[in-house]
């Protein structure tokens, strides 16, 4: 995969991230996290730096699924308001890009988020692929606006 754009691989990675269901993808991402995290220090090339969908079950080398899910739901917690703002904000500057993209569908939705989230997170395109995918199964399941209007009380609590 490694001769794609960045766009490919997020399209080839997210035709296979969405048949996983919501925990399956945390578990992803945890361990995609926790690899990338002992990576960085010894290993020449980054997991996560291409967009490859599921990974193998290496859940005994980075952590019991049960750990992987909770480091994948703090990662996502750290970047919850960037998140909501990016996708529900009317004002962010960003955010008609993505409703457009919405009503291209699934895999629309998904490119543009992707490409979002490495180009303004500067994510990589590993983690990126799963967050996205994380996003889109929840707004095509549940509708963009009810998304947003449970993810908007999530902050009127705090």
């Amino acid at each position: 995969m490694s001769s794609q754009t960045v766009n490919g691989q997020i399209e080839q990675s997210l035709s296979d991230l969405l048949n996983l269901n919501e925990t399956e993808l945390y578990q992803e991402l945890g361990r995609l996290l926790v690899t990338t995290e002992k990576q960085v220090g010894n290993a020449p090339v980054l997991t996560a730096a291409q967009a490859a969908g599921p990974s193998l079950d290496t859940a005994q080398l980075a952590g019991p699924e049960d750990f992987l899910e909770r480091v994948a739901r703090r990662f996502i917690k750290r970047f919850n308001r960037q998140l909501y703002n990016l996708i529900c904000d009317p004002n962010d500057p960003d955010n008609p890009t993505i409703r457009t993209a919405l009503e291209g569908g699934t895999q629309s939705l998904g490119l543009v988020l992707g490409g979002f989230l490495v180009a303004s997170f500067g994510w990589l395109p590993g983690i990126a692929a799963v967050v996205t995918a994380i996003l889109v199964k929840r707004i095509i399941k549940g509708g963009h606006e009810a998304v947003c209007e449970v993810w908007a009380e999530q902050f009127e609590e705090k």
